[in-house]
């Protein structure tokens, strides 16, 4: 049952992410692989720009 429950709270979840992505008029991921490649990807992104600003003495804010 617990594999279960946490299917259910998964799916609940990524069905709200997509909800909001459509929102925003943007195509929503059609798998968690594909939802975990573009987050990895912005998650680095904004790493990388902090890294940047950070070293020309300034702050990013994003």
């Amino acid at each position: 049952m617990l594999f279960e429950e946490q299917y259910q709270s998964l799916w609940a979840a990524l069905d709200e992410i997509a909800e909001r992505i459509r929102c925003l008029g943007a195509y929503a991921p059609g798998s968690l692989s594909e939802l975990m490649a573009r987050a990895a990807f912005a998650l680095a992104l904004r790493s990388r720009c902090s890294e940047i600003a950070k070293s020309n003495g300034r702050a990013w804010v994003h």
